[in-house]
């Protein structure tokens, strides 16, 4: 892989990271005609009509409902977008794409193709991934980064916007977001990006949540998570 290409793929990944660090932090709830009852959702979800089903659906932050030309059908993706190596048309993530692959000489859907000098392959990886060296295994993988985990004195894979913490109740150190205390439990746990403790009415303890929102269809508060 020459310079130009390593450097497109890290400001894809650049992009991805921080596309996910900005992701919705809070919850919504949303009334689905269909079922006659309200839905818990990341903010910024919808709420649309499928034609196919005949039926609405609540579609995730990012993805809209759309027509498959190669299914006939209709279906909730970031995009629909045509494999050159299948001949069909595909519904794919948000912040994913079709490329091709030089290892396996196919098109896939991924956040990018990189090569892992590990295998001496190219890699389809996530949104907000690249190929990075973990020294503790001598080989190449895919994450969001790689750190060190001083409980453990292993370097491991983190997922984009994750990092290695040290929690006081457990003593050991973990791979998470954030590491947040639960007044309810009385001990420290791990939480995802966009995620904390927040209060929950309902059950009158605190929960590792993006939001805790109320949800007339059931009468009670609940978790939304990452």
């Amino acid at each position: 892989m020459n310079l130009s290409s390593l450097t497109a793929s890290a400001s894809a990944a650049t992009t991805a990271t921080r596309a996910a660090s900005a992701a919705p932090t809070e919850g919504t709830v949303l009334f689905n005609p269909s079922t006659g009852k309200h839905e818990t959702a990341l903010a910024g979800s919808t709420v649309a009509f499928n034609p196919s089903t005949g039926k609405h659906e609540v579609v995730p932050p990012g993805e809209k409902i759309q027509f498959n030309p190669s299914t006939g059908k209709h279906e909730a993706a970031g995009s629909i977008v045509f494999n050159p190596s299948t001949g069909k048309h595909e519904a794919v993530a948000p912040g994913e794409r079709i490329q091709f692959n030089p290892s396996t000489g196919k098109h896939e859907a991924a956040g990018s193709i990189v090569f892992n000098p590990s295998t001496g392959k190219h890699e389809a990886v996530a949104p907000g991934e690249a190929i990075k060296f973990n020294p503790s295994t001598g080989r190449h993988e895919a994450a969001g980064t790689i750190v060190f985990n001083p409980s453990t004195g292993k370097h491991e894979a983190a997922k984009p916007g994750e990092s290695i913490k040290f929690n006081p109740s457990s003593g050991k150190h973990e791979t998470a977001a954030s590491i947040v205390f639960n007044p309810s439990t009385g001990k420290h746990e791990a939480a995802g990006p966009g995620e904390g403790i927040h209060f929950n009415p309902s059950t009158g303890k605190h929960e590792v949540a993006v939001a805790i929102v109320f949800n007339p269809s059931t009468g009670k508060h609940e978790a939304v998570r990452a």
